[in-house]
């Protein structure tokens, strides 16, 4: 950071005199302790956002990370969260990114997650389901158990540090023979379901495929049932599915 303000805008179109519509606009103010939030429609400004204060001093390095979720971006400075702001224009409608003066630029990198169908990607990897999920759509994930633990998660966003929230955790624990799973709601496990055992061991190759029902998730392992899940939460909601460490994975797919 080179001076006492710093903008970052996430526009729909390349104009800045006047701006585009622009869905989030970031203003970094380390003299003032504030960084305000905001979005422009029709060339008029929305309603300012500035509670936080402002981690970011004058002549420091700093990182801002902002993640898409669902209904607002997530906006983490220097690693740590600092707020969301809720969507006020369509995300999908953002096709630039504008960086003002105020600050010696080291990168910008954009992450995005795999859509539905990935191949052979590394763990952990996280997918994006196009549509969320309905009754009568699978999730197929083939692959290798190398690990005495493999995870999967379902869930709203895409933030696994803290996790969103999650409507099915699935952990395969073959050393302790049992697949366990959960939910995670506003950064709180839920209770845990550990009945029926663990029908693969490391080192087997593995068909994990978990229905979406009206009423719970059905798991099946190289077809056969392992268990069910009942929902807790709206499953509708979920957009991302997440796989952590503890496997190599060959693909993961959806069909009806």
């Amino acid at each position: 950071m080179t001076h006492d303000q710093f903008n970052i805008n996430l526009q729909t179109g390349p104009n800045t005199n006047p701006r585009d519509d622009t869905a989030l606009h970031i203003s970094i103010r380390p003299r003032d302790g504030v960084i305000i939030r905001n979005s422009i429609q029709f060339r008029s400004w929305g309603i300012e956002e500035r509670f936080g204060g402002c981690p970011v001093q004058k002549k420091t390095y700093f990182d801002v990370t902002i993640t898409v979720k669902p209904d607002s971006f997530g906006i983490a400075v220097n690693g740590a969260h600092y707020c969301d702001f809720s969507h006020r224009l369509p995300y999908a409608s953002i096709r630039f990114i504008h960086i003002g003066e105020g600050a010696n630029i080291d990168a910008i990198t954009v992450n995005m997650a795999m859509m539905l169908p990935f191949f052979n990607p590394e763990v952990p990897c996280l997918g994006a389901i196009l549509g969320g999920l309905q009754p009568g759509k699978n999730l197929i994930i083939q692959g290798t158990l190398t690990g005495d633990r493999f995870n999967i998660n379902l869930q709203f966003g895409p933030e696994v540090d803290p996790r969103d929230d999650t409507a099915l955790h699935l952990s395969i624990r073959p050393r302790d023979g049992r697949i366990v799973r959960n939910t995670y709601v506003g950064q709180c496990w839920q209770d845990e379901e550990r009945s029926g055992g663990c029908p693969i061991g490391v080192g087997d190759p593995f068909t994990l495929e978990i229905r979406i029902k009206d009423t719970h998730f059905s798991i099946r392992i190289n077809n056969e049932k392992v268990c069910t899940f009942e929902h807790r939460m709206p499953f509708e909601m979920v957009n991302f599915i997440h796989l952590g460490a503890g496997a190599t994975i060959d693909s993961v797919l959806e069909t009806f």
